[in-house]
């Protein structure tokens, strides 16, 4: 995949940078600090229960920012549906998981 020359908002010059909080480089309008990121659309996520109890986590950032939800993310292009959700238990809920059985795929159609 190509990276990006013009934001896709304001169309304003990009450059790769590695923003705040992430790890990896991205496409970040030097005007309006819009953060193009290439990956695919599948969002994996942990239920996790320890103990019989579910942890959730508070989302530190939009969309959602405050709210409660379980761990989960984007998948990062290269990545398995099993480390994806093992990174993201582990970035958002502190927590080393084993990968067990699927539990559920929902498809959302907007």
């Amino acid at each position: 995949m190509m990276d990006l020359n013009f934001c896709k908002k304001c169309g304003s010059n990009t450059s790769l940078a590695i923003p705040l909080g992430d790890n990896r480089k991205r496409s970040v309008c030097a005007r309006c600090l819009h953060i193009e990121y290439k990956k695919p659309r599948n969002v994996v996520g942990c239920l996790a229960h320890p103990a019989g109890q579910v942890p959730r986590c508070r989302r530190a950032i939009e969309l959602g920012c405050g709210l409660w939800t379980l761990s989960g993310g984007y998948m990062e292009t290269g990545d398995s549906r099993i480390h994806c959700a093992k990174r993201e238990t582990l970035g958002e809920a502190g927590a080393n998981v084993e990968i067990g059985p699927l539990f559920a795929v929902v498809d959302l159609i907007h």
